[in-house]
């Protein structure tokens, strides 16, 4: 196929089927005659979804479940949906006569339950756990629930006289079970000989290891300085826990190397706290500030295949954030702006910094949680900014009263970071995103809403908000949703790679710039230049880009004197391949992007 200039017009294709690839595929509430709150979320190899939150609705267990009825005050639930949310496969209350709230959840390969978060009553617990005693205030529990949500495996307490909190969990190979989170307790549970046995200061974090049946606490540590300090969220890799959270104390402990080794003066930061807990060593690996002259605090946490680490949360610096290779170098508005960082552990100083950003629009702006989306960085939280970064073809671009949900995508452009995809998803009411979980081309998102008109999908498991605040349950595709596109098919029919009008460019496979394109045997979509060489090709069979020049930044103008295979929607040109091979788009480059 040579250039000269042709152009796609996509505005006179009529596709009369088009597979869904894009925005949400499928939204349900979880409510009922009073209120939830969805705090933690996670997903097993089968696709089927599971939540954690709190409840105080009497209506809402399933049958044949551990615990059919609500306890009174706010109660734990644990919930399982199937993988198209459209049938919820079991409901279970947990809890006592007071309040608890579930803030955190694991599933493991067998489809078994970990939750922690707190308790200041009668919590259930099991015979041979390692606490059964409540202590005061509110306590840390940690329990596992069986596969169908019929039986409390192991229970326990851990605490003493003041308020523990456990904020994050994650479960290793050998089925212990490590919780991070927070106390005011001065004679919190530690382990002798542990890293730090006494707080420091008034309110500390903790880190801490379970056995696979919570009767023993193999390891246990304050992960503290000399003022008020907690942890959020955790990671695993192997015996390595990574932690994030906030710290005012200007000794928090860190490490040789680390990239930032000080508090910013007069402030709340966040951190980064490696620790190994195995057998044989239990060892402080890297531990770093993150922060400016403001406020910052870290809230979700998730690493790389390279082990790089990435965390979310806000931000109040407006000055002194650590800033590099970032989407957006400027604090824009409001008190807080959602941040996501990129370290590289290796104890180089400053060059542990790979890529800081912020993200906001004018207004409060709030990084909840984050995971890794084939190495992308997918962040979601809440956001009151009517101008909130949204991107082209995104689900939603508008803002809705009160607070609404975001989801955002960060995708690496050389060494930047480009908004890859942004969106809102929200009613009239309150809407706030606590928690999510991502695979290769999907994000799970849970919260909580005060209105009816949050979306929900024909089908779903519940299309009806329920009492004053229901949760919701949301499988979204970052893919933008064009409506026309110019499909590239291999030989069954499947689109391997498609343009559409809004100069978006999505990929079965990954983009190659800076190449001479081959033929090879597979079908190919080719572009050649006025003599006849291959200046870009499609591989069909995997969806594969290769292109001689590169992906160019900034948008130009298609010049009339150049031959160029140029998109082109009722608007004018979105996108086009020059003669030397270089890419131009008005959207975004979405690579693996195609189930």
């Amino acid at each position: 196929m040579y250039l000269f200039r042709m152009t796609v017009c996509l505005y006179l294709i009529t596709l009369l089927s088009s597979p869904v690839f894009a925005g949400i595929q499928w939204s349900t509430f979880l409510g009922g005659s009073s209120g939830e709150i969805g705090k933690g979320i996670a997903r097993d190899s089968s696709g089927n979804i599971y939540v954690t939150g709190t409840t105080t609705s009497s209506n809402l267990a399933t049958d044949d479940v551990y615990d059919e009825f609500y306890n009174g005050g706010k109660d734990v639930f644990v919930a399982k949906f199937n993988s198209s949310g459209s049938d919820l496969i079991y409901f279970t209350y947990i809890g006592g006569g007071n309040d608890e709230e579930g803030l955190d959840i694991f599933v493991d390969s067998s489809g078994n339950a970990y939750v922690t978060g707190w308790a200041e009553s009668d919590f259930p617990t099991t015979p041979g756990a390692y606490d059964r005693t409540y202590s005061n205030q509110q306590d840390v529990f940690v329990l596992k629930l069986s596969s169908d949500g019929s039986d409390l495996l192991y229970s326990t307490y851990i605490g003493d006289e003041y308020c523990d909190h456990g904020y994050g969990i994650a479960v290793d190979s050998s089925s212990n079970i490590y919780v991070a989170g927070y106390t005011s307790s001065p004679d919190f549970p530690t382990k002798l000989g542990a890293f730090d046995t006494e707080m420091n200061g008034s309110d500390a974090g903790f880190l801490l290891k379970f056995n696979s049946t919570l009767s023993d606490l193999l390891y246990s540590t304050f992960v503290d300085g000399d003022n008020i300090d907690s942890c959020s969220a955790i990671a695993l890799s192997g015996n390595d826990a990574y932690v994030t959270g906030y710290t005012h104390s200007t000794d928090f402990p860190t490490t040789e190397g680390a990239y930032d080794r000080n508090l910013y003066p007069g402030t709340v930061d966040a951190f980064i706290f490696i620790f190994r807990i195995s057998s044989i060593s239990q060892t402080l690996l890297y531990s770093t500030y993150i922060g400016g002259a403001g406020g910052d605090f870290g809230t979700g946490i998730a690493l790389d295949s390279s082990g790089d680490v990435y965390i979310t949360g806000e931000t109040a610096s407006t000055t002194g954030f650590p800033i590099k290779n970032a989407y957006d170098s400027s604090h824009n508005g409001g008190t807080y702006d959602v941040f996501v960082t990129q370290i590289d552990p290796e104890g180089n100083g400053s060059n542990d910094l790979v890529r800081s950003t912020y993200i906001g629009g004018s207004s409060n702006d709030y990084g909840e949680a984050i995971d890794l989306m084939r190495d992308l960085p997918v962040v979601t939280g809440y956001t009151d900014s009517t101008n909130f970064p949204t991107t082209i073809g995104a689900y939603d671009r508008d803002d809705h009263d009160d607070s609404d949900v975001f989801v955002s995508v960060l995708k690496t452009y050389g060494v930047w970071w480009e908004l890859n995809y942004s969106t809102y998803v929200g009613g009239s009411g309150r809407d706030r995103a606590n928690a999510i979980v991502a695979n290769s081309n999907r994000v799970y998102v849970t919260g909580y809403t005060t209105d009816d008109s949050f979306p929900t999908t024909t089908g779903a498991y519940d299309e009806d908000h329920g009492g004053s605040s229901d949760v919701f349950v949301f499988n979204l595709r970052p893919v933008p949703e064009d409506s026309h596109k110019f499909y590239i098919k291999n030989n069954s029919g499947d689109p391997v790679a498609w343009f559409g009008n809004l100069g978006n460019l999505v990929l079965k496979g990954s983009l190659t710039p800076n190449t001479t394109p081959q033929a090879s045997a597979n079908d190919e979509f080719r572009i050649q230049d006025s003599i006849g060489d291959d200046v870009a090709i499609i591989d069909a069979t995997n969806g594969n880009m290769y292109i001689k020049g590169s992906r160019q930044s900034t948008w130009e103008d298609p010049s009339a004197e150049s031959d160029e295979f140029i998109i082109e929607s009722s608007t004018g040109p979105v996108g086009y391949i020059n003669e030397l091979g270089n890419l131009y788009l008005k959207g975004q480059l979405y690579e693996n992007a195609i189930p």
